[in-house]
């Protein structure tokens, strides 16, 4: 049972990761394809999304390289103090 929650939070972790720039790059591909609203908008607004799924996977698969998606992401949520605190505590 703690293999699934590791697993089902490390998947999570992933998509999470792997979503933010693609979010991004949809929120810009929205503003090009209403600046541009003809064949090349839509060419530009897909150019933008394909670069951002990109950059989401290659940012994920470095994560997972790393050190793991489900320690990356709760540390994208803390404060600086926390983590310093969590030094602290490594050094003793």
């Amino acid at each position: 049972m703690n293999k699934i929650k590791l697993i089902f939070t490390g998947l999570l972790g992933y998509i999470n990761i792997v979503l933010f720039p693609v979010l991004i790059a949809m929120i810009l591909s929205i503003v090009v394809y209403l600046t541009m609203p003809g064949i090349i908008g839509v060419a530009a607004s897909l150019f933008l999304c394909a670069i951002g799924l990109i950059t989401g996977l290659i940012m994920a698969l470095r994560v997972l390289k790393r050190r793991g998606p489900s320690a990356f992401v709760p540390n994208t949520y803390s404060d600086e103090e926390d983590n310093t605190e969590l030094e602290n505590t490594e050094e003793m």
